[in-house]
């Protein structure tokens, strides 16, 4: 019992790091842009107010044009260690990994029916069972696009969106992923590549 009671103790101890509390900063650089932060503002904006957690909402509406052009989630002035880091990818690498089947029925439909699905239900899945323990919900929009929405263990209101990007032509789609972690998180360990870009919503 002691080999296993240390197991749950040093896991629940590396994702608490994660766990925010159920406020968000609401921050102002020099030129009066707003960004929104878990724990302190980025160095050199100022600190407006706490908001509750339900008021910090993710825009359905942001086109990808919006985000490609969007600023990166601030980076916190707080660093997690080696071994929180690692808890982080490879949960988040799972969360990436479990969409890909959507992502492939989506892009199915679109190039058979030439139109992006109204809802799961269309491309055989069901919105109840498209959860684990990492995610509490996954939905799309008419848009094609694709919301994930986090667990609390990675933090307040943290989502991933897939957005479907249509290239050569139209014959190709290639998906872009964004979610509101600080850039920093996001650095895939072997080659430097971002998992998913950073942006705040």
């Amino acid at each position: 019992m002691k080999p296993l009671f240390c197991i749950l103790l040093t896991y629940i101890t590396l994702t608490a790091q994660y766990v925010q509390a159920a406020n968000v900063i609401k921050c102002k650089n020099a030129e009066g842009e707003i960004s929104y932060a878990d724990t302190t503002c980025p160095a050199g904006q100022t600190e407006l107010r706490q908001i509750k957690y339900k008021e910090y909402k993710a825009s359905k509406n942001s086109s990808l044009r919006s985000l490609e052009k969007g600023a990166i989630f601030p980076e916190q002035k707080t660093g997690t260690s080696a071994k929180a880091n690692a808890l982080f990818h490879s949960r988040f690498t799972q969360v990436l990994q479990s969409i890909q089947p959507v992502k492939q029925s989506m892009q199915e439909h679109y190039f058979s029916k030439q139109k992006w699905p109204l809802t799961l239900s269309h491309i055989g899945y069901k919105s109840r069972d498209m959860t684990s323990a990492q995610i509490t919900k996954t939905d799309i929009t008419i848009k094609g696009q694709i919301s994930v929405k986090l667990s609390r263990s990675f933090g307040v209101k943290k989502e991933i969106w897939f957005y479907p990007k249509l290239e050569m032509g139209g014959t190709q789609l290639k998906w872009v992923c964004y979610t509101n972690f600080p850039a920093s998180q996001l650095k895939n360990k072997i080659d430097d590549s971002p998992l998913c870009l950073s942006r705040y919503f």
